[in-house]
């Protein structure tokens, strides 16, 4: 007989004893039998139910199991009693944060930020906070005292990370994530950073292998699902770079990257219908956004649309006299005009750089793409 049933037959015979539910709680959560957990405590006498101790395993269960809104209820009735530990405020605002409430994420966990050295769990998610708000500086002070107090937090390594790549200091992340890795080989936050940096260097093969655990154990990470789709895009696997841009424009509708990669997926598979929407959803997203403006010239220089090419292209050029979008969208209408001399000498400006915001190299896929218009004009 396990543990478990062995204190549900204890509990059965006294049902009003706190300490033995508490224990048939904790027994449930070692075992991962979230479900179970919940409708035993949905049996419960009231004045049990409504204990602090109680509600803090439910919510702990209830987040274990997907019911983030549920987890909210229990946390914030202890907070309401005036019950709450530090942990307590943590894990409200740790549930509010997973449903995107993050305004009110910050205001649950403002009481106990002050121990983000002493408690890791606190330092990170005011980390993961600050990060979400684009306060790359103040998130990588505070993940910086987690790391600092606590070296042998993965997870802080690999926060530290992606703080450190998205601020554009490679060197920073690439050590960060080397670190997370070698404490947890499986730390999600490590691998993305790790193959965030295989992406800036073209290596296909090593950015599939960091990202495509990531998306395994995590179907609803929109940032991984990207980074496959644009590691799937360097090893010119289109279809599946396809399918996971897709799956990430789902899961980050506002990201303007995402719908970049998949218009360039699409380009590269002859679909410029579908490349125009994907651009123009990138458009609804921020319509200041130069390379989207650029994007669009490029999809209606391939349309034979010049007069329309022609405006989207000053578009782009007035948000950003050297776009890389822009510049390839003339280079197309340049070549449509005949120029192919000024065309190429435009194509020689961007050899060695590659597509804006895309792993994919810029001469070899306009030249692609102006192979994609010729033809079209001869058919």
């Amino acid at each position: 007989m396990d543990r478990l049933t062995q204190l549900l037959g204890f509990h059965a015979t006294d049902p009003s004893n706190l300490l033995l539910t508490l224990d048939v709680l904790d027994a449930h959560l070692l075992q991962g039998a979230y479900v179970e957990a919940l409708a035993f405590s949905g049996a419960l006498d009231p004045t049990l139910a409504h204990a602090s101790a109680v509600r803090l395993r439910m919510g702990r269960c209830a987040m274990s199991c997907g019911q983030a809104e549920t987890a909210v209820g229990y946390f914030s009735a202890i907070v309401a009693e005036g019950e709450a530990s530090p942990l307590v405020h943590h894990d409200l605002a740790y549930a509010l944060f997973s449903l995107g409430r993050l305004d009110e994420a910050e205001s649950a966990l403002a009481p106990a930020v002050t121990l983000s050295a002493d408690v890791p769990e606190i330092g990170l998610l005011h980390g993961r906070m600050r990060y979400q708000r684009g306060d790359f500086a103040a998130a990588e002070l505070i993940v910086g005292v987690v790391t600092e107090a606590h070296p042998g937090r993965a997870d802080a390594w690999g926060l530290a990370a992606l703080i450190a790549l998205d601020q554009g200091k490679p060197d920073d992340a690439l050590g960060a994530a080397e670190r997370a890795l070698s404490l947890d080989p499986a730390d999600k936050a490590g691998q993305m950073a790790k193959g965030g940096l295989a992406l800036a260097a073209l290596n296909g093969d090593v950015a599939l292998s960091c990202f495509a655990p990531v998306v395994e154990a995590e179907a609803q990470n929109g940032r991984a699902a990207g980074g496959l789709g644009e590691a799937y895009l360097i090893k010119g696997d289109l279809v599946a770079a396809r399918g996971a841009l897709e799956r990430s424009t789902q899961l980050q509708p506002g990201h303007l990257g995402t719908w970049h990669a998949l218009a360039w997926c699409q380009l590269l598979q002859s679909d410029v219908d579908g490349a125009d929407v994907s651009f123009r959803s990138a458009l609804d997203a921020d319509r200041n956004f130069a390379e989207s403006h650029g994007g669009l010239a490029i999809v209606y220089a391939l349309q034979g649309k010049r007069e329309l090419a022609d405006q989207a292209l000053r578009r782009a050029q007035r948000l950003d006299a050297d776009g890389g979008n822009a510049r390839f969208a003339r280079s197309l209408l340049l070549a449509s005009d005949g120029n192919e001399i000024e065309a190429n000498q435009l194509l020689q400006t961007i050899l060695h750089e590659r597509v804006p915001g895309v792993a994919l190299p810029a001469a070899t896929t306009i030249t692609q793409l102006r192979a994609l218009m010729m033809a079209s004009r001869t058919t």
